[in-house]
């Protein structure tokens, strides 16, 4: 709410106020559950550049194989 007053008194449009709430109310679930667990972050990353890259690979031979 004392954000809304400080954006509202900044004069930042109304849609701005709420996606700003928005984020604020995200960010402030993730600080709720305790200190924000970096290693389960840095994994989650790790599992999705391995996945992006297994699938770029795959990719790459699919087009190999096309075009012989």
């Amino acid at each position: 709410m004392r954000n809304n007053l400080v954006l509202r008194a900044m004069g930042v449009p109304q849609s701005r106020r709420a996606a700003f709430a928005k984020l604020h109310e995200r960010v402030s679930r993730l600080d709720s559950s305790g200190a924000y667990d970096r290693e389960a972050y840095d994994a989650r990353r790790e599992n999705r550049m391995a996945a992006r890259k297994k699938a770029e690979e795959e990719a790459g031979c699919t087009d190999y194989k096309k075009a012989t």
